[in-house]
């Protein structure tokens, strides 16, 4: 199956329907501000296209503008609009997909093709072409027929809408609980294009061979969902509104993990009834256990008795692989073919949604598998009663006449109205809702009885039996499937955390040890539906085994039931959920009995994970298939799901001492305003950072650990917060009710040295050791010794191969909690030797660290300081590269010895090697391209005054500049570096380059250095080395400084536009109010002097005749820079004009921002918007 043709095309379907439906609406007057009622002249109605409408589409159009107004009094037009669009649009969608899965099964009554035709070139379907033929079959009106032949201008796509809604018509009355008939509003809002715009497109783009299992309904249905899902937001960042939680939720599950979820628990069930039976070895995702014989459940003695339900059906994917593997043990157990299908659909398959739309689909694909079954159904006009209902608010009460009339005693009307209230809120909890406890299919039946044998005396009473039929009955019928108990409950539940206010009351209530996710409540309430010795299959997020906030819930199952078995799986293994996943199967029973578990987190594609359970359902022995007892996970910390540990680590788990013991593992801050409250530290003035006291009042900024990338020992400083005033600001920063939004200030650790980590991550754990002086974030969590002589020990025990080993079983996952750090055992004391390494350690990555302009600490470049009296860039470079393999070969030798301790000290050495691999090891090693372009950025420094060849570290970084201090070479007096193709200005960024390159390597070795730079970075055949260099800054050097400073660059590019005429750097610490004055008129003016001598020399040559084609080449590029310079120079004398100051404690995203997309006037009064610097 071709799955992105299929979502391609149900998304362009979607937007081509909701398309058709409009123009349907606004022909009709009605559009998002409400209804504009159409024209009546001489009784005859007319739509807003001059067209009159026929008797029939009047009665429609005033049933829809009445039911179109009662709705928009209740919530707002646009709503009901929007609402009115997707629902008609939606179910002609569902309605069309599945009439082209049956013409091409055979499956329709009619046995004509009513979408397409068997002739290869006949262009109109069947249908039409033989339209009377279908006469008699689909009661077909002949002068109908004939009005449009005579009348409609596109008679073949007048004549096709007819006989549809007639086929609609005809299977509605056939199967009135799968197709429900086609009510008056959808008629006349059917799009006019809807044959050339969604059938015509269906017909071609998706091949007859994608059409042979009627799971491509479900995934057309799915896809057909997926702008809307993008719109909406997918499951990040916000909670979801009730109306968008169907959209928002479903997700479409693979078939071989529903082949997994039944074969281990409806297999499993059947094995156990019937364990003489042959199905079983056709499984292939069977995970048996031969030494486990489990209890039969009592009550069931045929199949007949299994009951199996999806709380969570969706478009009921799972369901139809069920009455699949229902079919096949019917047809082993000696049933008839013919009565198979009404006895699953009937007795065995039950399902509930939320969504309505969802379950037009779930009926239509049950429907195809009994046609599968049965061709000729619809032929002999069979009903089933399909036990799948929609969850609905109960929007409208029951009267109380009609409860009267049913002569109910006082308790079932009372469970009526409690049912009532219950369900006030159905289409939000769905299947977590919760019931009072009443006997709801006896109330059923007997009501049922009562309205059967009812006499129609009159009105009166036809109108409380039809208020019974559609409101009470269906009320207690969801009731009752709902409360029920089941042998077999498999789902894949809705995945989400972030609840509106509503739904987070109601999971708090009633799910306290499950409300970390709505999945987490539908694996308790699932098993709480089930039967004693039932089976629970589900599909869920793998958190729920690992997380503290789980730790509930796994009580909660180990206390009443066992895991049957489990498979962990990759994330490729389900696409469409983008969370890692896992796959189970639980039982309602006590046994102590093992489990069985499966990892196929180390197979990358879905398809090898496929075959590798294959491979495990065949051979226990596999290294990846594992059997555990339950009990066994509750000698580790909040007993997580670790299957695969061993007995070494569950030994190390029984140590009494834990890192809690030793210290306070802290999580950090809430800022609730990062934008306002946190920077870069080299964003703001130098000295305005606190970088030696945290309690120092006299500074601003101060210094913030905030996780980052991988890196252990030592690094990732490089944010600073506004703390002024011991955090007044954050601390006072309060919500419209009077809410500090900010939280968890950590005062008692303030300025305290410690531990730290990246909360989140996508690798390995890494932890750092940093100074006094720090605050820390969330993501930046930290740990603070209570002995300080333990620390080295902690940090070591951190970053060693043990750790990981022991984080793999208590939290698997991409966020590291300081409860995961406090849970680790400690086995073995410091000593001299783990001292001295980790202290070599963190010297090792300080140096490392320092060695990037980034690092706050950095003191100039490698080239500098390991140039040792080199003459060249290579040599200098080649010192910086023995020494990068020093340190590294240093740090991996020093990382083996203490993976080794550690190892011993856990008696792990039969399970972990101490070996480390070089990407493993965080510090860097030297790259020619890498470290030619960051000297390249240092010499640019040292050019606007950032750093100083007679200083180390910082020169000038905010406040007052002294030019007097620089001597071997002076900085750019104006803070202008102009970067053009030619050498048009003296401070030129290649002249100064090459100035510096004298001071700092002397004259005789200028060419070859220039060389070597032009070399590291890759130059074009025949090009100059010094042309190189500007290429490199002209086209690349800012991408590169924006990605080293994270989107806050500190040199910033000024830029005539996409031409780049003019383009200059500047250092954004010295900017001011005059930089922009200077700018115009040193740099851009006379910059357009320049080229408009060049102009000029040109257009002489065009004299030339053997010069001319050149000429006006050059000629063309010179007048599109100087209208592009004339452009700029408006906008810069716009700015320059207002004299702009910058606050550097504004950050670079808001001061950047205060010159780009600026509005002006050109000399003809037209609006520009124009950008003055490079778009970060």
């Amino acid at each position: 199956m071709d799955k992105r043709r299929l979502k391609k095309f149900a998304m362009e379907a979607r937007s081509n329907l909701m398309e058709g439906v409009k123009a349907r609406l606004l022909r009709l007057g009605i559009t998002e501000e409400g209804v504009n009622e159409l024209s009546v002249i001489d009784t005859q109605v007319i739509d807003k296209s001059n067209r009159i409408l026929t008797s029939n589409e009047v009665r429609q159009y005033y049933k829809l503008v009445v039911d179109f107004k009662s709705k928009a009094r209740k919530t707002d037009a646009t709503q009901v609009y929007q609402s009115l669009q997707e629902e008609i649009a939606y179910t002609w969608f569902n309605r069309i997909t599945a009439i082209r899965y049956m013409e091409i099964h055979h499956y329709l009554p009619a046995k004509k093709r009513m979408l397409s035709s068997i002739h290869p070139n006949r262009k109109e379907p069947d249908a039409v072409s033989e339209i009377r033929e279908l006469v008699d079959i689909l009661k077909l009106e002949d002068a109908e027929i004939q009005s449009i032949e005579s009348n409609e201008k596109l008679v073949s796509n007048a004549l096709f809408k007819y006989v549809l809604l007639k086929q609609c018509h005809q299977l509605g009355d056939i199967l009135p609980s799968v197709f429900q008939a086609v009510e008056e509003i959808q008629e006349l809002l059917m799009p006019d294009n809807i044959y050339r715009a969604f059938i015509e497109k269906m017909v071609h783009d998706i091949p007859e061979t994608e059409w042979q299992s009627p799971e491509i309904i479900g995934w057309l249905f799915q896809y057909y969902n997926a702008e809307k899902k993008d719109q909406i937001g997918g499951l990040k960042y916000k909670a979801i509104s009730k109306n968008n939680l169907p959209v928002i939720t479903q997700l479409f599950t693979p078939k071989w993990i529903v082949e997994y979820m039944l074969q281990n628990s409806l297999g499993k069930l059947y094995n156990s009834l019937f364990p003489e039976n042959k199905l079983s070895q056709q499984w292939v995702f069977f995970l048996t256990n031969d030494t486990v014989i489990f209890p039969t459940p009592k009550h069931i003695t045929t199949i007949e008795d299994i009951k199996i339900i999806d709380p969570a059906c969706g478009s009921g994917h799972i369901l139809i692989h069920t009455f699949d593997m229902l079919y096949t043990m019917y047809e082993e157990r000696g049933y008839s073919i013919n009565e198979i299908p009404k006895l699953i659909i009937e007795k065995n398959i039950f399902g509930l949604d939320i969504d309505k739309r969802s379950l037009q689909v779930t009926h239509v694909v049950l429907l195809l598998k009994v046609l599968e079954k049965i061709p000729n159904f619809l032929k002999k006009r069979f009903n089933y009663e399909f036990q799948v209902m929609e969850w609905r608010d109960t929007t409208a009460i029951i009267s109380n006449e009609a409860l009267e009339f049913l002569s109910l005693d006082d308790e079932v009307e009372k469970g009526i109205r409690e049912l009532e209230e219950s369900l006030i809120n159905a289409k939000q909890f769905g299947s977590l809702q919760k019931f009072p406890a009443h006997n709801y299919q006896k109330w059923l039946d007997s009501i049922a009885n009562k309205v059967a044998k009812l006499e129609l005396e009159d009105i009166y009473i036809s109108a409380l039996q039809l208020e019974i039929q559609e409101k009470l009955i269906p009320l207690l019928k969801i009731a009752s499937i709902a409360t029920q108990k089941y042998d077999v409950v498999v789902t894949n539940p809705p995945y989400l955390n972030k609840y509106n206010p509503e739904l987070k009351r109601f999971i708090n209530k009633n799910y306290p040890d499950a409300k970390a996710d709505l999945y987490a409540a539908f694996i308790q309430k699932c098993f709480l539906m089930l039967q004693p010795n039932g089976y629970e299959a589900i599909l869920t997020p793998y958190t729920w085994m690992f997380i503290i906030s789980y730790e509930k819930l796994r009580i909660f199952i180990q206390k009443n039931g066992r895991i049957s078995s489990l498979v962990q799986l990759e994330y490729a293994a389900f696409e469409d959920a983008t969370v890692p996943i896992c796959t189970f199967v639980l039982q309602n029973q006590l046994e102590m009995s093992p489990g069985e578990y499966v990892n196929l987190g180390e197979f990358l594609d879905a398809r090898t994970q496929q075959l590798k359970l294959v491979e495990a359902a065949n051979n226990s022995n596999v290294s990846y298939r594992f059997r555990r007892n339950f009990e066994s996970f509750n000698a580790i910390d909040s007993s997580p799901i670790a299957y695969w540990v061993s007995p070494a680590i569950v030994e190390a788990f029984k140590s009494e001492l834990r890192i809690r013991d030793w210290g306070e593992a802290r999580e950090g801050m809430t800022t609730a305003d990062n934008k306002r409250f946190l920077r870069f530290w080299y964003e703001v003035s130098y000295k305005d950072i606190a970088l030696s006291n945290a309690s120092s009042h006299s500074c601003r900024w101060f210094p913030y650990n905030k996780g980052g990338k991988y890196r252990k020992w030592y690094g990732n400083n490089e944010y600073v917060v506004n703390w002024e005033n011991n955090g007044f600001e954050i601390m006072n920063n309060m919500t419209s009710t009077g809410k500090i939004r900010s939280h968890n200030y950590n005062l008692d650790y303030i300025g305290r040295e410690g531990i730290t980590w990246s909360s989140v991550t996508s690798g390995q754990f890494s932890a750092r050791s940093f100074e006094a002086g720090f605050l820390f974030d969330g993501t930046g969590s930290s740990l603070f010794l209570y002995d300080k002589t333990h620390q080295n020990y902690i940090l070591a025990l951190l970053c060693s191969k043990v750790a990981q080993e022991i984080f793999g079983i208590i939290n698997p996952t991409v966020r590291f909690q300081p409860g995961n750090i406090a849970s680790v055992p400690i086995l073995g004391s410091t000593n001299k030797t783990i001292d001295e390494l980790v202290e070599e350690n963190i010297c090792l990555a300080k140096l490392d660290w320092d060695s990037v302009e980034t690092s706050w600490d950095f003191v100039q470049h490698p080239f500098l300081t390991y140039q040792a009296g080199a003459r060249t860039i290579e040599d200098a470079f080649s010192n910086w590269e023995v020494e990068t393999q020093k340190r590294l070969k240093k740090m991996k030798q020093n990382e083996e010895l203490l993976n080794q301790i550690f190892i011993d000290n856990y008696r792990l050495s039969g399970e972990l090697t101490p070996e480390m691999t070089e990407k493993d090891i965080t510090i860097r090693k030297a790259n020619k391209e890498k470290d030619t372009k960051s000297f390249l950025s240092y010499l640019l420094g040292v050019i606007l005054g950032r750093y100083s060849l007679d200083t180390t570290g910082l020169a000038y970084a905010g406040g007052e500049m002294h030019i007097e201090d620089y001597i071997k070479f002076k900085p750019d007096l104006d803070n202008i570096i102009p970067i053009t193709t030619e050498a048009y200005f003296e401070d030129d960024i290649i002249h100064k380059i090459d100035e510096l390159l004298i001071v700092i390597f002397g004259n005789q070795s200028l060419d070859l250095n220039w060389n070597t730079l032009a070399d590291n970075l890759g130059r074009r055949p025949g090009e100059e080395a010094k042309a190189r260099i500007r290429r490199y800054f002209s086209k690349e050097f800012y991408k590169d400084h924006i990605k080293v400073y994270q989107k806050r660059p500190i040199y910033w590019m000024f830029t005539s536009g996409k031409l780049g005429a003019f383009k200059g750097l500047i250092y954004a610490h010295r900017y001011n109010r005059d930089l922009l004055a200077r700018i115009r008129m040193d740099y851009v003016l006379e910059l357009t002097k320049v080229l408009e001598n060049y102009l000029q020399l040109e257009q002489f040559k065009l004299q030339d005749t053997s010069y001319r084609g050149r000429a006006q080449k050059n000629i063309e590029v010179y007048q599109r820079q100087l209208e592009e310079l004339k452009k700029y120079a408006i906008l810069i004398n716009h700015l320059a004009s207002q004299r702009i100051t910058l606050d550097l404690n504004d950050g670079i995203e808001n001061n950047y921002q205060v010159f780009q997309n600026v509005i002006v006037q050109d000399e003809k009064s037209r609006t520009m918007r124009i950008n003055l610097l490079e778009k970060i």
